[in-house]
């Protein structure tokens, strides 16, 4: 049983690398709007082509937003169901531990923002081509501004400190109970379980919508 069948199959894999590429094209639309801007609008002295030309790149900006908060939501919901399958097979285990521990790395993995900054940098070169393309300067300021992500990180870092507290707190109390046992025990450690994981999603949540408003 692969990771990837675990964790939803290609049609979840082809969700996020759809969503990836859209983001990414949409990435071009502040370039590519100051262009036709000073080709077109400033020469033509249209006011109604400049307040079209702005409103579609809102719009394109708020999709890829919305785009972005979609692709964390489905790596988390990969995350959630590695969690769950892979976690039914280990209650069943003595001698477990080491295992369900490496089982929360897995988790915190999938269910993190490295998945998605791993699915955008291949796309970093095409992308600072596309900009060189329109103006050698673009492509400049973009390369400059590549310490806007690691903001981005330091930001949702520090907004999910507390909830990562709580999740640390409540995985002591989840290994001070007893992962194969009796019904009753069994039942305790599943509720400390899905205790665990509300807090663990809890520090991805927050941290989405300032990520890919500040990416956008």
């Amino acid at each position: 049983m692969t990771v990837l069948r675990v964790a939803g199959g290609s049609r979840l894999l082809t969700a996020v690398l759809a969503s990836t590429a859209a983001i990414n094209l949409i990435a071009l639309t502040g370039p590519v709007y100051v262009a036709v801007l000073y080709d077109r609008v400033l020469d033509a002295r249209d006011a109604k082509y400049l307040v079209g030309l702005t409103a579609l790149m809102l719009v394109l900006y708020a999709l890829s937003a919305c785009l972005d908060i979609v692709r964390h939501g489905v790596l988390l919901r990969c995350a959630q169901r590695t969690d769950r399958i892979l976690s039914a097979l280990l209650l069943g285990k003595r001698g477990n531990a080491r295992a369900i521990a490496d089982l929360d790395r897995l988790r915190a993995i999938l269910g993190g923002h490295a998945p998605a900054a791993l699915c955008d940098l291949p796309w970093v070169p095409l992308y600072l081509c596309g900009l060189y393309l329109l103006h050698p300067l673009f492509a400049l300021l973009a390369a400059m501004g590549g310490v806007l992500p690691v903001a981005c990180l330091i930001i949702a870092e520090r907004r999910s400190a507390h909830p990562a507290r709580q999740a640390a707190q409540l995985n002591m109390q989840r290994w001070a109970l007893p992962a194969a046992g009796p019904g009753a025990a069994r039942t305790k450690w599943l509720v400390a379980n899905t205790r665990l994981r509300e807090a663990q999603d809890a520090i991805v949540w927050p941290t989405l919508v300032t990520a890919a408003v500040l990416r956008s």
